[in-house]
């Protein structure tokens, strides 16, 4: 039975079927490409994962690790390494029949030359569970961080507060009235 074309976006859990290596023809940039089929499908109404592989869609995807100015993509090649264990060598994805660890993607549509296709967006591990962590700098990179860019921040802080529209002040309530009696209000 032949592959279709991935047909919603939405967070799919995939195998790799295929990579390769691809240079452009306008610039330094350069992608490992893949070729994803995906196997579960995350309902976002049910919160559940969903088989996905009875309807043996696939859908191209690249990682630029190379910019366009020829220089490495860092957080691209990064992620590479994090998700398919990769060790660097980019002759690793011209191997044919390689078995390549299990991975989640993110598909989205995206305007290309004036027309609506459907991307991967985002390439994660098998057991991404999607969104960001809330927080993931560790106390001494803030400490680091704070160093170089704090003065600048609390500035700006300083700036915003002091802009602030002044709130009107409320007047304080008045003390409740007197009946005349011999009590002795406190």
């Amino acid at each position: 039975m032949p592959h279709v074309e991935a047909d919603r976006p939405g967070r799919f859990k995939a195998r790799v079927l295929g990579t390769g290596i691809r240079k452009s023809d306008k610039s330094k940039s350069v992608s490992i490409s893949f070729r994803f089929l995906l196997t579960e499908y995350f309902n976002p109404e049910s919160n559940l994962w969903v088989p996905w592989s009875e309807y043996r869609q696939t859908i191209f995807g690249q990682a630029w690790i190379v910019k366009k100015d020829g220089k490495p993509n860092d957080d691209a090649v990064e992620n590479v390494c994090r998700v398919f264990d990769w060790s660097g060598n980019l002759a690793d994805f011209n191997e044919s029949g390689r078995s390549w660890p299990q991975c989640s993607v993110t598909l989205d549509y995206e305007e290309y030359n004036g027309t609506e296709i459907l991307k991967v967006k985002w390439i994660n591990s098998y057991d991404d569970e999607g969104g960001r962590a809330f927080g993931n700098m560790e106390e001494s990179e803030m400490n680091t961080m704070d160093a170089v860019l704090g003065s600048q921040f609390r500035a700006i802080a300083g700036n915003v507060a002091r802009n602030k529209p002044k709130q009107e002040a409320v007047p304080a309530a008045a003390p409740p009235a007197s009946d005349g009696g011999d009590e002795i209000p406190f």
